[in-house]
């Protein structure tokens, strides 16, 4: 099935990084390594229905006093898979968090993990 295949590239990160994929388990962590003893804990996992659906929350990435959380959901759509990403965030937020969000999104769903998914599979 073409949605257990996607979200494991997902929940891996291997189309981002190397260093920290995201334990897919409810309390699970997203962490980053950098050296050994040195990296972020950039979320946490707290709903898991795989392979459809997974939800975290978290820094996520952003900068200060912020909450942030994101939804992956895959829809089986005409025999293909469509991924829904949904993005919400709380707190002090950068005047251009939404603009530059929609495009780091675009570029590390629409470009990279498309591209991973597509070489993978084919």
């Amino acid at each position: 099935m073409m949605n257990e295949a996607i979200y494991s590239h997902i929940v891996t990160g291997n189309y981002i990084f190397t260093k920290g994929p995201l334990q897919p388990v409810p309390g699970g962590q997203f962490i980053e390594r950098w050296r050994e003893n040195e990296g972020a804990v950039w979320g946490n996992v707290y709903y898991v229905n795989a392979p459809e659906e997974i939800r975290l929350h978290g820094h996520l990435g952003m900068q200060g006093a912020v909450n942030s959380s994101y939804t992956y959901r895959l829809i089986d759509k005409d025999g293909a898979t469509l991924l829904q990403l949904s993005h919400t965030a709380s707190g002090i937020i950068q005047e251009d968090w939404e603009p530059s969000h929609t495009e780091g999104w675009k570029y590390l769903l629409g470009t990279l993990l498309k591209n991973y998914v597509e070489k993978s599979i084919s």
